[in-house]
């Protein structure tokens, strides 16, 4: 079980870092461009961050991190049925991975009502 929250851990830091490393192609130039100190236009390059206020910003992380908590209680209830189907000749660990199940039904479900309420405090507070 260490084993696997380790590996969850780990794939939680490096999976997000590989996605935003990703090229989006849409490198602009604007009438003015900035140059280099030898001289050479330099493309301006879009954010990746599409919040205009702090506000915003402050939303898109809270959801950034529910979906991440909501894979991690989906990757829990597989890794929990894969226990219980392997696992159905002892009681004890049958019990111990319904209980995981059941836990991490819970917490898929408030990830899922977490991200509901920040939904609407966003549509809340935009003018």
């Amino acid at each position: 079980m260490k084993k696997f929250l380790l590996i969850l851990s780990f794939l939680g830091v490096i999976v997000p870092q590989v996605a935003l490393a990703q090229p989006t192609g849409t490198a602009t130039t604007t009438n003015q461009p900035t140059y280099d100190g030898q001289g050479q236009a330099l493309p301006k390059i879009d954010s990746p961050v599409k919040a205009t206020s702090i506000e915003q910003l402050i939303v898109q992380v809270i959801q950034y991190l529910l979906s991440i908590i909501a894979l991690a209680a989906i990757v829990m209830v597989i890794w929990a049925g894969v226990r219980l189907i392997f696992n159905s000749g002892n009681e004890r660990k049958r019990a111990e991975s319904k209980t995981m199940i059941t836990w991490a039904i819970i917490g898929l479900v408030l990830a899922l009502l977490s991200f509901s309420i920040v939904r609407i405090v966003q549509a809340l507070l935009q003018p």
